[in-house]
């Protein structure tokens, strides 16, 4: 034992080991997070289109002498599965880490569009049982996807 600890070269090997391995680890979790930033992405995407197609119908409605919300409800619950999943992913150790990056906004973003969904929501309630107008729906709406689109912007630099 004695020699093995005066020994240079193996205390060396025993310290490039573990460079190696320390160095190795780093280059997985990078990979792992790379992915992460990609999926992100990708859901951002997807989110923007999303609510492009709300828009559209939403808008529709202005012209449209039916009220057929079925459409708005599958865009919404679409729209609904982008933040939810961004939330379910974030972990307290990946938490951590995003705040030390200066990214922990992604969590912030995600939840703000849960609430604004949750508004989208309760407004088609109110316009299904006529508490508010056509007109008033369409504008309500309208400043909730705009709010949606502009999360969509805020979380790009962040990912």
């Amino acid at each position: 034992m004695d020699s093995a600890r005066n020994n240079p070269v193996k205390r060396r090997l025993s310290i490039i080991t573990l460079l190696v391995v320390v160095t190795s680890l780093l280059g997985i979790v990078s990979i792992l997070e790379v992915a992460r930033g990609v999926r992100f992405h990708e859901s951002n995407i997807q989110h923007l289109g999303l609510t492009a197609q709300l828009t559209s119908q939403v808008h529709e409605l202005e012209v449209r002498s039916t009220s057929d919300l079925s459409e708005i409800k599958s865009l919404l619950k679409e729209i609904r599965f982008e933040p939810e999943s961004c939330v379910r992913s974030l972990n307290p150790l990946l938490l951590k880490g995003m705040q030390i990056l200066g990214t922990a906004g992604v969590k912030d973003i995600c939840e703000r569009d849960l609430a604004e969904l949750d508004k989208a929501d309760g407004l088609l309630v109110q316009f299904e049982t006529h508490q508010i107008s056509r007109m008033d729906f369409v504008e309500e709406m309208d400043m909730i996807v705009s709010i949606l689109h502009g999360h969509s912007f805020s979380f790009r630099p962040l990912i």
